[in-house]
């Protein structure tokens, strides 16, 4: 697969808020609170390339506070 699921249990936000989050900062990540057998706090990130990758992570970061 192209994707991995994340856990953001941890953050203090659910899947909603954090895909908005993202979506704000040009980052488009899936909420999985729709599909059957995961709950509000499970997003899907693709796989890009390293430099997507990279902007990811330091946009959510920034969105963390860390």
């Amino acid at each position: 697969a192209n994707y991995i699921l994340v856990d953001i249990r941890n953050t203090g936000m659910n899947s909603k808020q954090i895909t908005e989050k993202l979506m704000e900062n040009g980052i488009i990540v899936r909420d999985c609170s729709s599909i059957r057998g995961l709950d509000d706090y499970w997003i899907r990130v693709s796989v890009a390339t390293l430099l997507e990758d990279k902007k990811f992570i330091n946009v959510l970061k920034n969105i963390l506070g860390r």
